[in-house]
C-alpha cells in the first residue's frame, strides 16, 4: 500500500474490526512532490519566548490566521496568548498572556481557551475564546463580541466572510449548529445539525471550518469511524465534499479557491504494528482527496511526504499561495509553499 493510501486503510481496517466489511476505496493521488516544508517560526522547544522567529518559543500553538498584510497570527494555548509572526520574522506576544476574561490592549487583555482564529478584510483578528467570540484590532485592542450573556455553550472554529458576518461553530455533547453574528453584533442560528444532516450521521458535530471569497462555508463533520467534509453556500445548500478518516484543521486558499486540509491518523500495517501520521491534503474537484505533505510523526522540512509534522493542528492560507500549519507537539509554526 502507498503511503498516500495509509489512511484510507487504516480507515477500512477499524471498519472491518466493527462491522466485518470494507469497500475499497480509490487509491489517492500523491502530489506531494509539488510542495515544500519549511520551519517559519519555533525553536522547537515549548515555552514563551518572543523574538527572532528561529529562536522564539510557542507552547502548544493550536490555531493560525494570516491577515492582508501578510502578519501570521498563532494561539497559544497553554499560554493563553496570540502571538503574531511578522513578515521579517519577529515572534511578538499580540495580547493575551494570563487566563481570564478581561478586555484590554495587548498583555492587559485575558482569554480562557484561546484556540481557532480568522481575520476580515480590516484585519482585525477573531478568536473562539471558550464560549466567547473575542475580537483583536490591528493596535492590539481585545473586546468581547458575543458569549457574554450564554449564547453559546462551547465553540470549537470561527470564520468571517467579506461582509464581516461572523460565523462559529457552536458544539454540543451529540450536536452541533454553526451560529452568525451581525457586524452590529445580532446572533442568529445559521445551520443546525439536527435539522440539516439529521439523515447523514450517527451523534455528529461540526469541528473545522474556513470560508472562501464567495461566502461559501467548508464545514468537517465529525461521524462514526470518520469525517465529511461539506461546503455550505450562503443560501444554505448543503454539498457533501469528500469522506475521509480525520480532519484536524481546514482551510480555503482564496486565490484558488483549493480546499486544504491537515489529518492525524492511526496506520497498521498488522494488528501489532502501527505508527502515526500527520499529513495535510486537498480536495480535487471530484472530491477525492490528495497527500501534498507529511507522514510518519515526528519533524523534519523537506518535499511533500519527506516532511515530518507531530500533530498537525490548525492550518491557514495566505493571499500568495502559501499556508501555515501549527505542528503542535513540535512546538513549531511549518510553511507549505509550491515548488
Amino acid at each position: 500500500m502507498k503511503r498516500s493510501s495509509l489512511a484510507i486503510g487504516i480507515f477500512c481496517v477499524a471498519i472491518v474490526i466493527l462491522s466485518n466489511s470494507c469497500k475499497k476505496e480509490k487509491e489517492q493521488t500523491d502530489i506531494s512532490n509539488q510542495f515544500t516544508v519549511t520551519t517559519l517560526a519555533g525553536s522547537g522547544v515549548a515555552g514563551h519566548s518572543d523574538g527572532p522567529a528561529a529562536a522564539a518559543q510557542f507552547d502548544h500553538p493550536h490555531n493560525i490566521a494570516v491577515d492582508g498584510q501578510g502578519n501570521i497570527y498563532v494561539s497559544d494555548l497553554s499560554k493563553y496568548a496570540i502571538r503574531k509572526i511578522t513578515k521579517d520574522g519577529v515572534v511578538s506576544t499580540f495580547a493575551g498572556g494570563t487566563r481570564g476574561t478581561a478586555d484590554g490592549n495587548g498583555s492587559s487583555a485575558q482569554f480562557i481557551f484561546p484556540g481557532a482564529l480568522a481575520v476580515d478584510a480590516q484585519d482585525n483578528i477573531y478568536v473562539a475564546d471558550s464560549v466567547r467570540i473575542r475580537k483583536i484590532t490591528p493596535a492590539g485592542n481585545v473586546t468581547t463580541v458575543a458569549g457574554a450573556n450564554a449564547q453559546f455553550n462551547y465553540l470549537t472554529d470561527i470564520a468571517v466572510d467579506k461582509q464581516g458576518n461572523i460565523f462559529a461553530i457552536n458544539n454540543f455533547p451529540f450536536s452541533s449548529e454553526i451560529r452568525k453574528v451581525t457586524p452590529s453584533g445580532e446572533v442568529s442560528t445559521f445551520i443546525d445539525t439536527t435539522q440539516k444532516f439529521s439523515t447523514a450521521g450517527f451523534l455528529s458535530t461540526l469541528h473545522q471550518m474556513a470560508i472562501d471569497a464567495s461566502g461559501n462555508i467548508f464545514v468537517a463533520r465529525n461521524i462514526f469511524l470518520g469525517y465529511e467534509i461539506y461546503k455550505i453556500s450562503p443560501s444554505k445548500t448543503i454539498t457533501l465534499m469528500a469522506s475521509t478518516p480525520d480532519v484536524m484543521g481546514i482551510t480555503v486558499n482564496s486565490a484558488t479557491g483549493e480546499v486544504f486540509f491537515s489529518a492525524s491518523v492511526i496506520s497498521c500495517s498488522s494488528f501489532s504494528s502501527c505508527k502515526n501520521l500527520f499529513q495535510i491534503f486537498t480536495l480535487s474537484s471530484r472530491g477525492k482527496y490528495m497527500l501534498v505533505a507529511g507522514d510518519e510523526q515526528g519533524f523534519a522540512n523537506g518535499t511533500g511526504s519527506v516532511a515530518r509534522f507531530n500533530v498537525a493542528a490548525g492550518i491557514s492560507a495566505d493571499a500568495r499561495g502559501n499556508f501555515y500549519v501549527a505542528d503542535q507537539e513540535n512546538n513549531r509554526v511549518r510553511k507549505i509553499s509550491r515548488r
